[in-house]
């Protein structure tokens, strides 16, 4: 089994684990559980990472926080315990916000709850995963972040249609959706809303994780088949390409672009320059 001796992302489901790729870290999938997310941190310390990163969306408690705010926590709280995330990981995710994040093992639904837990814990955001990251890692001596962008912000309480619409693996169950708002249907214009509200988040969580690409480095889903990835030197690195890979870099204008050599298919990585 391949080592892996680098920080690695855990994420609750494949939909955040396609964005979390675009950083070029190891992702691990825990299922939109505490448990599974337990389960991933295990896997992927006894492979050899030496770091964890709870990656992905939260709802959020503190009413400051809008749809699509990242939060890099200074602390996760979970069960009764306070754990702090590691300084030398934050720095490479940017800098920590000044929140702390609590963790649960269910999804917080409503508004008055939320209001409940925010003035129970102080915490700012809640998700599933990131309780189970910190007390796993902790217990490992392994140092751990967090990396989470709102997605149901305060003020939101989730339609009954957002409990029901998604697989363990985030996969949308079209026929569950529109059970739950033929029987519902007021719920509609909460649905919508929500769904705006995610596409924020996931806009933000898109951005960080590009910037999380060590230097020079392009995604592995996004390189050509017969091609490999590849550096360059950095004196080379502010040279902009003549040609991009079709669609990538309309979404992001730092999206790195490359160009194969006739060499044995090498990959040419540059920054897109303004």
């Amino acid at each position: 089994m391949r080592k892996l001796n680098a920080p690695a992302l855990v994420v609750g489901f494949a939909a955040e684990a396609r964005v979390a790729r675009l950083s070029g870290w190891h992702v691990a999938i825990g299922g939109g559980t505490t448990a599974g997310a337990a389960r991933a941190v295990r896997r992927l310390i006894d492979t050899g990472a030496t770091g964890i990163v709870s990656f992905g969306l939260a709802g959020g408690l503190d009413p400051r926080l809008s749809a699509g705010a990242l939060v890099v926590a200074d602390a996760v709280t979970a069960d009764g315990n306070l754990w702090p995330t590691d300084p030398r990981l934050n720095a490479q995710l940017g800098g920590t916000t000044g929140h702390l994040c609590l963790g649960l093992d269910r999804v917080v639904v409503s508004t008055e709850e939320k209001r409940r837990l925010r003035r129970e814990s102080g915490a700012a955001v809640v998700d599933m995963e990131s309780g189970a990251v910190a007390a796993v890692a902790a217990v490992a001596g392994v140092p751990f972040a967090v990396v989470r962008a709102i997605c149901d912000p305060a003020h939101r309480t989730l339609p009954p249609a957002a409990l029901v619409a998604l697989d363990t693996a985030g996969r949308l169950l079209s026929a569950r959706l529109a059970l739950s708002i033929l029987t519902q249907p007021g719920q509609l214009a909460a649905l919508i809303g929500l769904a705006r509200d995610a596409i924020v988040a996931r806009r933000a969580l898109r951005t960080r994780a590009l910037r999380m690409l060590p230097e020079g480095l392009l995604p592995e889903e996004f390189v050509p088949e017969g091609h490999r990835l590849g550096r360059l030197p950095r004196d080379r690195q502010d040279h902009p390409s003549n040609l991009t890979v079709p669609g990538i870099s309309d979404l992001w204008r730092h999206w790195p672009v490359i160009r194969p050599e006739h060499r044995d298919g090498h990959v040419q990585v540059f920054d897109i320059q303004d």
